[in-house]
């Protein structure tokens, strides 16, 4: 098992192919629901970069309320 396979399986993602294509996938609780759930999927590249793009929006959040609170 690959260093990357170990992240996402730890992350609770499961190997499928669709398309002969090998993507990632877990079940996720949709937002506002405690019983609905959604299934993300994607390769770990898409998946990479949708984390990457969370935690820079939380980083720059995190800015915006201290630039604030110091004025």
């Amino acid at each position: 098992m690959s260093a990357q396979e170990h992240v996402l399986r730890t992350a609770g993602y499961k190997p499928r192919v669709r398309s002969g294509t090998t993507i990632w996938c877990r079940q996720e609780t949709a937002i506002g629901s405690r019983l609905a759930q959604q299934e993300r999927c994607g390769t770990p590249e898409e998946i990479e970069r949708s984390v990457q793009e969370a935690k820079d929006t939380v980083e720059k959040l995190q800015r915006t309320v201290t630039e604030r609170q110091s004025n």
